[in-house]
């Protein structure tokens, strides 16, 4: 099965500005959720979904595809469908149709268990539903 994963990070954040690109550990937050994009044994390709220069900067640093995320996307009533819909054509125009499914990867997320990203891949290709989410529970 062919998966593009799709990191959305967009840049007007209305609780915390530039999250994506603020330090943690001395690296910024998005740089996490780089390295487990590229840890998936199945993810086909990934690409990066921003209306940001500094994370379309900072991916394509990665060696991470990006797309410029048209502004009527990149609001905080847009839909995160639109935005990995929109990433997705945009790189079958360039590629040509190619994949079986999308995986969203949100960029403000640092932390995601060791191959969750595999496991929900594998979930999707053997249980025949035709989406799978991953929760985490929270301490208290």
């Amino acid at each position: 099965m062919k998966t593009l994963g799709v990191i959305l990070a967009r840049s007007g954040s209305l609780g915390l500005a530039n999250k994506h690109m603020l330090p943690l550990l001395g690296r910024p937050v998005i740089e996490y959720t780089f390295d487990h994009a590229r840890s998936s044994r199945r993810l086909t390709d990934v690409v990066v979904s921003s209306d940001c220069p500094l994370v379309r900067k900072a991916a394509t640093h990665a060696g991470i595809h990006t797309v410029a995320r048209p502004a009527k996307l990149a609001t905080a009533d847009a839909s995160v469908q639109g935005a990995m819909l929109h990433a997705m054509r945009t790189v079958e125009a360039s590629k040509g149709p190619q994949f079986d499914a999308l995986v969203v990867l949100y960029g403000n997320v640092p932390l995601r268990g060791d191959g969750i990203i595999d496991a929900a891949i594998n979930e999707l290709e053997t249980s025949g539903c035709d989406s799978v989410r991953t929760f985490t529970p929270v301490g208290k």
